[in-house]
């Protein structure tokens, strides 16, 4: 569903309800609140049917890094970075096999403690794992420069309806300069109805 189709319906659902109407801009803003409230909803309970599996898909990312990416095992997370899916390393072990991937476990600060002083998972290349510091970012220990992939959730791009004033006062939209949302129409139907209750309007995906 396009920005234009989203927003005439909202308009027209508004000022049948409230007899008013909203701005290009003051939608833009209503429906990035409601799209990031669904965005959130459905990241609470992602793993729990391959429905919210598929509605997040369009915000999967992955990134790859090499040992030059993470100083001091530091890795800087993307700007548009919002959950972690999943993380891991590569490494080489010398005999074995040319690489492997080794799975990082996200440990908060008490867990790093006991990890630190295990005798029986001694921290080490091979069986690394990390904490979230400043930031987002992550930090792997050992602290040492090491490769891999970030699988994450990227934040949902900000709807931006374009367009052009016409005779100063018909609003033209132009789908070239707008910003539309990434979701499939189901879900785009789901953040209208909580713009919609954003502005004191009950209804349902039904109505």
């Amino acid at each position: 569903m396009t920005l234009d189709k989203a927003y005439t319906l909202l308009n027209f659902l508004i000022n049948k309800f409230q007899g008013s109407y909203y701005s290009m801009e003051e939608l833009d803003l209503l429906v990035d609140r409601a799209q990031m409230s669904l965005f959130n909803t459905y990241y609470l309970e992602y793993s729990t049917s391959q429905r919210l599996n598929d509605a997040l898909g369009p915000f999967k990312r992955s990134v790859t890094f090499v040992n030059g990416d993470t100083p001091g095992g530091l890795l800087t997370v993307p700007s548009n970075y919002m959950h972690l899916l999943s993380l891991h390393t590569i490494v080489m072990i010398s005999g074995v096999v040319p690489v492997q991937n080794r799975a990082v476990p996200i440990l908060n600060e008490d867990e790093k403690v006991f990890r630190d002083n295990s005798q029986i998972i001694p921290v080490t290349l091979i069986d690394p794992y990390a904490i979230i510091v400043q930031g987002r970012n992550i930090q792997f220990y050992p602290a040492t420069p090491q490769a891999g992939v970030l699988y994450y959730l990227s934040r949902p791009a900000a709807p931006v309806f374009g367009y052009t004033i016409i005779s100063g006062r018909v609003v033209v939209y132009n789908p070239l300069t707008s910003t539309q949302l990434e979701w499939a129409d189901n879900d785009v139907l789901a953040i209208l109805v909580k713009a919609l209750n954003m502005v004191g309007i009950n209804l349902g995906e039904q109505d």
